[in-house]
C-alpha cells in the first residue's frame, strides 16, 4: 500500500529542469532513503511532497488522493527540516505543541497543563531538559531532537519526512533517534530519510531511492546494494574509494597564524594555516570548533591570545574589519 506518491513529477524554474518525470512512492512501515548529490533534485522533491511547490506535470497522491486538489492531505505529511525552526524566546513545551490547534488545544494556553503534556514527550525522545526552559538556553542537539518530537506530536500524520536530522546531533544522540525512528517504523508510519551519510542509511534505510540531475536514476532494498552501488548510481561512474587527494602546492609561507586563543567554549589554542593549505577541524558537537572560528572572524568575544594574518596583527571583536580585509565566514547555519 503506498501512502505517499509522487506520479510524473516535473519541476522546472528558469534554465533548470529541477525535477524529471519523477515517479517515487513510499509505504506505511517502511523507512525509505532518499539520496543524492547537491542539486540532484532532492529538496525540489521535498517542497512537492509537502505542498510548497506546485508541478508543472504530474501529481502528489496521499492516501490515493489528489492532494494538489485537496490541500488539506499535505497534513498527513509531517516535515522536519533540516535547519533549526524553533522559537527560541519561547518554552520548550510552547514550541513542542505549536501550533496549537494542531495539538487539540482551543482558546486560552494553560502553560501547566502544557508542560506537564511534554513530559512523556520528552522522556520518549531522551531529551534532556525542562518543559519550562527557553529554547534559546539548550544546546543545539537538544533543538533538533525537539523538532523531531515536535512533528509526532501530531498524532494524525502518516509520513515522517527527516531532511539531514544529524547533521547537529553528537553520536550519542543519533543513536538516541536512530532507536524512535524505528519505533515509529513499528506504529506503520512511512519514513522519509534523507541523508549524506551512506553509513547512517545502511544502518536505517529499508530501501533507497538515488537522484541524479533531477532525475531518479536507482531504486533498491538496501540490502542488496552496498556503498560502491550507491556511489556510482549517484556520480554516474565509478569511484575508488581507497583514492586520497593532496595539494601540491602548499607554500612554506603562514597565512593565518593563531597563538594560544582562549574564547567562549575553547581554551589554549594554537595552530598555523600556510598559503594553499586545507586545514579541517573535527569534533562532536559542542567541542568549539564554531567558537573557535566566530572568534577569529570577530563574532565572538577572545579573551586571551593573538591572530596574525600574513605576519600582521589581526583586530579581533570586530566583523566589519574582518570582511574589509578579505576574512570570510560561512555559518553552518545556510
Amino acid at each position: 500500500m503506498k501512502i505517499l506518491e509522487a506520479k510524473n513529477i516535473t519541476k522546472m524554474f528558469p534554465g533548470v529542469v529541477a525535477l524529471d518525470s519523477v515517479d517515487v512512492a513510499f509505504e506505511p512501515g517502511q523507512i525509505h532513503a532518499i539520496i543524492g548529490e547537491n542539486g540532484a533534485g532532492k529538496s525540489t522533491l521535498i517542497k512537492c511532497l509537502t505542498g510548497v511547490y506546485e508541478p508543472e506535470e504530474g501529481e502528489v497522491l496521499i492516501g490515493g488522493e489528489n492532494a494538489m486538489k485537496n490541500k488539506a492531505l499535505f497534513n498527513k505529511v509531517a516535515y522536519v527540516p533540516q535547519e533549526i525552526d524553533l522559537f527560541g524566546h519561547m518554552s520548550v513545551a510552547e514550541n513542542l505543541f505549536m501550533p496549537y490547534e494542531k495539538s487539540g488545544i482551543k482558546g486560552t494556553v494553560n502553560h501547566r497543563e502544557l508542560e506537564k503534556r511534554a513530559v512523556p514527550v520528552l522522556e520518549k525522545f531522551s531529551i534532556p531538559i525542562k518543559p519550562g526552559d527557553m529554547v534559546k538556553d539548550i544546546s543545539v542537539s537538544s533543538q533538533q531532537l525537539l523538532q523531531i518530537a515536535r512533528a509526532t506530536v501530531h498524532e494524525d500524520y502518516d509520513v515522517l519526512m527527516l531532511d539531514e536530522p544529524t547533521t547537529s546531533l553528537t553520536t550519542q544522540d543519533t543513536e538516541i533517534l536512530f532507536d524512535i525512528v524505528r519505533k515509529i517504523k513499528e506504529e506503520n508510519k512511512a519514513i522519509i530519510f534523507i541523508s549524506h551519510k551512506l553509513e547512517e542509511i545502511f544502518l536505517l534505510a529499508d530501501v533507497i531511492t538515488v537522484f541524479r540531475n533531477g532525475k531518479k536514476v536507482a531504486f533498491s532494498e538496501t540490502d542488496k546494494v552496498d556503498t560502491s552501488w550507491v556511489i556510482r548510481q549517484m556520480t554516474g561512474h565509478e569511484v575508488n574509494q581507497n583514492e586520497r587527494f593532496y595539494s601540491t602546492k602548499v607554500s612554506d609561507t603562514v597565512l593565518l597564524e593563531v597563538n594560544n586563543l582562549t574564547g567562549e567554549r575553547f581554551s589554549n589554542v594554537s595552530f598555523k594555516l600556510k598559503k594553499g593549505e586545507i586545514l579541517g577541524f573535527s569534533g562532536l558537537v559542542g567541542a568549539g570548533r564554531s567558537e573557535l572560528m566566530q572568534a577569529i572572524f570577530g563574532y565572538l568575544p577572545v579573551y586571551e591570545g593573538t591572530v596574525k594574518i600574513d605576519g600582521k596583527d589581526w583586530k579581533l571583536g570586530d566583523t566589519n574589519y574582518s570582511v574589509k580585509h578579505g576574512l570570510v565566514y560561512l555559518p553552518e547555519e545556510r
